[in-house]
């Protein structure tokens, strides 16, 4: 939540209405500009520590609200880190989804890698079925973004002495996220698909009156 104090005197003062309603029109949509903003950093946040253990910040086991109690314990269904190399389905334990390459660099060879992943090892539903799930972006810090344009928009593949045909040139949309704080942490995914966000609604506006002021 955010506030703003007007104290009696700019009330009084003789241009009052004109700077207060200026000054409360302006209030407000900063207000709303950071409201979207939060968003954003929950959704990068999510990213930067998803690889974390169960004690992190963002997954502790707990919600917020003590009222609600989460009954896995945790905030992952399987109580692994959002990211792992080893998810259970959720109906045939026996069989595990892989979305976690540590240290895989931006390069083909990483995109290769992760779009495999996704694909082919991730391409069932929670039986072990078989499913259509298509990798088509790529979400990099601003660190990486000239280095995401070179691999995404090259004609030919960067870095080979035969200037092979790049396979990724208009295969991958990029995404570059300001708010992701690791310089060198980069994501592949479905459009659409992954990390869901639930608005809670428009912000409300309250007045609250201070005879001592």
């Amino acid at each position: 939540s955010r506030k703003i104090g007007i104290t009696q005197r700019q009330m009084e003062a003789e241009n009052a209405e004109r700077v207060l309603t200026t000054t409360i029109a302006q209030f407000q949509n900063d207000f709303l500009r950071y409201a979207a903003l939060e968003t954003e950093q929950h959704f990068a946040t999510m990213l930067d520590k998803g690889a974390f253990t169960a004690g992190d910040d963002v997954f502790d086991g707990s919600y917020d609200n003590g009222l609600l109690a989460d009954p896995s314990g945790k905030l992952i269904y399987d109580s692994k880190p959002f990211f792992a190399n080893d998810h259970p389905l959720a109906l045939n334990s026996a069989l595990t989804r892989d979305n976690y390459l540590a240290g895989t660099a931006l390069d083909s060879a990483g995109l290769t890698a992760a779009r495999l992943k996704i694909n082919k090892t991730n391409a069932v539903d929670n039986l072990g079925r078989q499913s259509m799930n298509m990798a088509d972006v790529v979400i990099v810090p601003s660190d990486l973004e000239y280095t995401i344009d070179v691999l995404l928009e090259s004609q030919n593949k960067p870095g080979t002495a035969q200037n092979d045909r790049n396979v990724f040139q208009g295969r991958l949309n990029k995404i570059v996220h300001p708010l992701l704080s690791s310089a060198s942490g980069w994501f592949m995914g479905v459009r659409g698909q992954g990390i869901v966000s639930f608005d809670g609604g428009i912000p409300s506006f309250d007045t609250d009156y201070d005879k001592h002021t």
